[in-house]
Parts: C-alpha cells; sequence; structure tokens
C-alpha cells in the first residue's frame, strides 16, 4: 500500500508550540537504499517506516524522533467521536452545499483524500476542478486538522464519546515505533491540550 499523506509534527513541550509539515505524495526525491529517484510514497512501507525515514532525512536533512502510521479508519473514528468537523464554504464544492457544512467521519475521509475537488464558479456557474491538486489537498487536510484538534480540545479527552474513540482508534487503528510508550504519548496529549489550533504552524514542501 501507498501512503496517502506524509505529515511530520514538530512539538515542544516546553511552549506548548506545534508545528506540521506536509508532503506532497508525488513529490520525487531520491529514495533511500536505492540508486533511483522516485515518488516520495514509494518510500512507504506499511508497518515499516524506516525506508521513508532514511528518505526524508537523506532529502531534507529532517531527522524522525517517532512514527505513527493511521489507518484511514482511525481518522474517521475521531471525527466521529468529536461529533462532527464543521468547515466553511465560501461557494458550493461537489458535494457540500456553500455555508458551514458538517463533516461526519465517511465525508471527511473523502474530503481530505479528494485530489479533484470541484467548486462552483460564482461567475460562470459552471464546475471547475481545483487545479492545485496535491498541494491544494494538503492545505484542505492542515486546514481540517487544525479544526478537529480545535473539536477535540471543546469536546474534552473525558467526554465519553472522545474518550471511546481515543481508545478503539489506539488500540485498532494507529501503528507506532516501540520508543513512542503511552507515558510518551500522554505527555504529547498533554501539550496538545495547551495548544491553541490556530497557532499550530503549517508548512509543505512545494513541488516542482
Amino acid at each position: 500500500e501507498r501512503s496517502d499523506t506524509i505529515m511530520m509534527w514538530r512539538v515542544n513541550p516546553s511552549t506548548s508550540q506545534v508545528a506540521v509539515l506536509s508532503f506532497p505524495r508525488d513529490l520525487f526525491v531520491d529514495i533511500a537504499g536505492t540508486s533511483r529517484k522516485g515518488r516520495i510514497n514509494e518510500a512507504y512501507e506499511r508497518d515499516n517506516p524506516q525506508k521513508l525515514i532514511d528518505t526524508i532525512y537523506q532529502n531534507f536533512g529532517i531527522n524522525t524522533d517517532h512514527f505513527v502510521q493511521v489507518d484511514f479508519c482511525a481518522f474517521r473514528t475521531l471525527v466521529n467521536a468529536v461529533g462532527g468537523v464543521a468547515v466553511p464554504f465560501a461557494t458550493p464544492v461537489r458535494d457540500p452545499e456553500a455555508g458551514c457544512f458538517t463533516f461526519d467521519g465517511d465525508h471527511a475521509l473523502a474530503y481530505a483524500r479528494s485530489r479533484k475537488l470541484q467548486y462552483l464558479d460564482p461567475d460562470t456557474g459552471e464546475w471547475r476542478q481545483d487545479g492545485t491538486s496535491d498541494l491544494g489537498r494538503i492545505s484542505r487536510q492542515q486546514d481540517f486538522l487544525r479544526r478537529t484538534v480545535s473539536s477535540l480540545l471543546a469536546k474534552g479527552a473525558y467526554n465519553p464519546d472522545v474518550a471511546g474513540g481515543l481508545i478503539e482508534t489506539l488500540s485498532e487503528y494507529i501503528v507506532a515505533d516501540p520508543d513512542l510508550t503511552p507515558r510518551k504519548m500522554l505527555e504529547f496529549a498533554g501539550v496538545l491540550s495547551g495548544v491553541d489550533p490556530a497557532a499550530i504552524t503549517t508548512y509543505q514542501i512545494n513541488a516542482n
């Protein structure tokens, strides 16, 4: 299987600062352990992240302390656990209407994965495809990430629905490296509890 989204998080516990760096899945890089170039998602191997970790370091000089592999079902479960995530739209897109639309888990997954999102041109009344493709998808994912974190914090980890969703996600849908112990996960959760979602800094690697 190929990775749908590659994100790197940097969390500073002392300042409660969080930054997210996203990589376009079709970004051409030198694949670690080989003599060839390829799309960065080709370096991803399910349950075995080392080639991807080495590829990121080889091309960008960025160290990876821990990894978390998140199944699509985890994303859907968390969105449903917080009762959906609202996203405002200036114009209609397929399929939501203009205005503020509350995504359930299935809608959210389709929205976050869409690379051919269409919007209604208010001047012509015609449907047009978002020409930014993967870069546009990354921007939507990062925006949705902020909104999801905001919803999680607003509900609180001790809300029964949120707690149940987190337990199900951690036990069934997430694979992490052995050094990412439950204690470190709790420390990470503690940092997120003090984060202003609007202050999460986001970056993306631009593909030429």
